[in-house]
């Protein structure tokens, strides 16, 4: 059994959480304010049977760590459990899996304390901007591809060496780095990821792309007084774009819709068949759209696709019946439908 450090004051520094600031971001910073590196940190406080980094803090949110956390800074517990990915159950996904691939979720694939995965994007304007740059929560939403404030494109990853972001790793394996002064810092070659090239969106249809944004601004302010929220239609968006990826080739529904919206289709090279959440985030965005486009105002662009037989409706309402929410009138008829 686990001996737990005896926890009995505040730390000596204690920075808040920043809008939208994810609990590692969070635990990082903390860390390096009271000038410890991130290990050395999370030792003291969680002790040596409790390793940190070997898995997806911002995922499973254990709670002796957010317990230990409120204990030792002004946070509340409550405020602690708003940085991990749980705020979005019931509005991206029915639940947290503690394994696996989960709806919504970029995964970190961890492997000890790396990252196999490029499951952490940024905004390389929003971190200019940041008086102390900091990492969103909601950049590790996969629906989340842009920036909504600066409607530029994300990023997963250096643009120097092509590292993923590890921003706990900074001064790992490097004994003389105590001082870590931004976490927009590669881990791995030391570039400034603030500095990193931008590309803005081209929003070929306009309604669709602002439908989109305002949609990632609720994610981002975790859907405070940001109206209802729509658990289907990030729910059909994701099973869209399922489909389009196919398995093993690229369905005739992928290129129907390029057809539809003007846009050449890509090569099925780039793609990973199956789950939107293993594709970068250029291919996450170039189906993400054309999915918002298929479900424009109106139930015509799909009726469509659906009359013509280039969509079927079991492949469509799969994953729609076991939801957490009461589906609305234009999900139900595509549910009733399917039953018959």
């Amino acid at each position: 059994m686990a001996v737990e450090p005896e926890v009995t004051h505040w730390l000596p520094v204690h920075p808040s959480m920043l809008p939208g600031e994810s609990l590692s971001s969070w635990l990082v910073r903390t860390a390096h304010a009271n000038g410890l590196k991130v290990e050395t940190f999370c030792h003291h406080l969680f002790g040596l049977q409790r390793p940190v980094w070997n898995r997806d803090i911002d995922r499973l949110g254990p709670e002796w760590l957010i317990a230990t956390m409120a204990k030792v800074t002004p946070m509340t517990v409550e405020q602690i459990r708003r940085g991990t990915l749980a705020l979005y159950e019931g509005k991206l996904f029915k639940q947290i899996r503690h394994s696996g691939i989960n709806p919504g979720i970029l995964p970190l694939l961890t492997y000890h304390r790396r990252y196999r995965g490029h499951g952490i994007q940024y905004c390389p304007l929003c971190l200019q901007q940041d008086e102390r740059p900091y990492f969103r929560l909601a950049w590790r939403i996969a629906y989340y591809t842009f920036c909504p404030h600066h409607m530029v494109m994300l990023r997963d990853e250096c643009h120097v060496c092509g590292a993923g972001v590890a921003f706990h790793r900074i001064e790992q394996g490097r004994p003389e780095r105590r001082d870590v002064e931004t976490l927009a810092e590669c881990w791995n070659c030391g570039a400034d990821l603030r500095q990193a090239p931008i590309e803005p969106i081209t929003p070929w249809i306009r309604g669709s792309f602002e439908r989109w944004r305002k949609l990632l601004l609720n994610i981002e302010n975790g859907f405070h007084n940001g109206g209802a929220v729509d658990y289907y239609a990030f729910a059909l968006v994701r099973q869209l774009c399922r489909i389009m990826l196919g398995n093993r080739r690229l369905p005739s529904f992928y290129f129907y819709i390029c057809q539809r919206t003007g846009q050449p289709p890509w090569p099925r090279e780039r793609f990973s068949p199956h789950v939107l959440e293993m594709n970068s985030i250029a291919v996450r965005h170039h189906l993400i759209a054309m999915a918002w486009w298929l479900l424009g105002r109106g139930k015509s662009k799909l009726a469509h696709a659906l009359a013509i037989g280039e969509l079927h409706r079991s492949q469509l309402t799969r994953d729609l019946r076991y939801s957490p929410v009461e589906p609305p009138r234009r999900v139900r008829y595509l549910l009733e439908g399917s039953q018959k």
